[in-house]
């Protein structure tokens, strides 16, 4: 038996799915919403022992629901006595706040404990609770903190969400054939897709397209940056509610009758976002190689000798070779995990900030803008890259670096650094 309290058992393959209940008071005191420093969330893929993905679904007009998800095998069991079950105990706190005149203010916060025991572990669970209430014509922001209680290790992650009449991508749930929820903007090219919905259109156009995309210039150089755009010459097939689509490779984009962008997926075949191929290690390795030793593995029709013939000029010897093409293709798989948006992670600007400079000490965020921090704070010698979130129709995940010419000393000493044989910031 599986204890619980205030939750309901349901069984689902591979996924642990969390449905968090909030419940908003009209007569809450309102609080401006400050930046966050963040020490729970890191870019660093290993370093996290969990990896739970977050998003909103509104069931009707004064209803909505949160989803949860986490991977069964990433939970700890532990039990209090011999003779105890094995159990995974998870602390879900959930905070939603609403936009008003221009801050996000604050409301009311929810805990809830979910146990359960080692011989559901296989197979997985759905926990689920009543629905919020969340009333239309709003503009919102939830924060979600899982805490494993057994490893005493919390994970932080938030999101905004809006409910007005119409356009809204949380009308819509994506859903893989099976039923299981599409957590993010990532899909694996030949995927199978549907969607519910039950106040958005019963029907929507399925644009498939390849945008054409550069890569971001170093942070030194100025210049504002040109992000895929839906085209207008893009034709549509029409998906009906509940009807299975097949994902294509590059971006799959739901619009609905309005021309509003639903929903955009990002796929980049079969092993995206993990790094495979020996294309893929060619296209992330321009950020510290010169033009023409590019252009060289890139003309050679033996591309995987180039690129091993690089790295070990630059390792010197084959062990820190392995050590450095372990940590940089590392860097450029999280990249792609974190930031992936309408372009692949690792061609955005905190892609190549992250794959360059490593994971940062510090992480600051408020509601538009991520502040990363090398080094001490207040420190001459530390380094602090600013980004903004770019409102963009096709995805949430947008951020754009704030560039400076003073930049340069600190990207030629990282790129040299990697050209060296040192791992930069690691």
């Amino acid at each position: 038996m599986i204890n619980y309290r205030k939750i309901k058992r349901m069984r689902m393959n591979k996924w642990l799915l969390f449905s968090c209940v909030a419940t908003l008071l009209s007569a809450c005191s309102v609080q401006q919403t400050k930046s966050t420093t963040s020490n729970l969330v890191s870019y660093d893929w290993e370093v996290m022992p969990m990896h739970p993905e977050v998003m909103v679904y509104h069931t009707s007009d004064d209803k909505s629901k949160i989803y949860l998800g986490i991977s069964s095998s990433e939970l700890l069991f532990a039990r209090n006595s011999p003779e105890s079950p094995f159990e995974a105990r998870l602390d879900c706190d959930v905070m939603i706040e609403r936009m008003q005149q221009g801050v996000f203010v604050a409301h009311d916060t929810t805990d809830f404990v979910m146990i359960y025991e080692k011989e559901n572990e296989r197979d997985g669970i759905i926990i689920s609770s009543n629905e919020i209430d969340l009333e239309t014509f709003g503009r919102y922001r939830f924060t979600i903190q899982l805490t494993d209680l057994n490893r005493r290790w919390s994970f932080q992650t938030s999101l905004e969400v809006n409910k007005f009449e119409g356009g809204n991508k949380e009308d819509y749930l994506f859903t893989y054939e099976a039923g299981l929820p599409v957590f993010g903007e990532i899909l694996r090219t030949g995927e199978l897709v549907k969607y519910n919905t039950s106040r958005g259109d019963q029907s929507l156009s399925l644009r498939q397209w390849q945008p054409k995309t550069k890569l971001p210039p170093p942070p030194y150089v100025q210049g504002s940056r040109n992000y895929p755009s839906l085209p207008d010459t893009t034709s549509g097939q029409e998906i009906d509610k509940d009807e299975i689509f097949f994902v294509t490779e590059g971006l799959n984009t739901m619009v609905n009758a309005n021309g509003d962008i639903i929903h955009s997926f990002l796929s980049q075949g079969e092993s995206y976002p993990e790094i495979k191929s020996v294309d893929d290690m060619m296209f992330s390795l321009r950020y510290i190689s010169g033009r023409r030793e590019y252009e060289r593995i890139e003309d050679s029709n033996y591309r995987k000798k180039e690129i091993d013939a690089f790295w070990l000029d630059c390792g010197g010897s084959k062990d820190r070779t392995r050590e450095l093409i372990k940590i940089y293709y590392r860097r450029v798989e999280e990249a792609n995990r974190y930031f992936s948006s309408s372009i692949e992670g690792w061609k955005t600007d905190r892609g190549l900030i992250h794959i360059v400079f490593g994971n940062p000490t510090k992480i600051t965020r408020d509601n538009d803008r991520e502040t990363w921090i090398y080094g001490e704070e207040n420190n001459l010698s530390s380094i602090t890259f600013n980004f903004y979130r770019e409102r963009n129709p096709l995805s949430d995940n947008l951020f754009v670096l704030e560039r400076n010419p003073l930049f340069r000393t600190d990207w030629d000493r990282a790129v040299t650094a990697w050209r060296n044989g040192r791992i930069f910031q690691e």
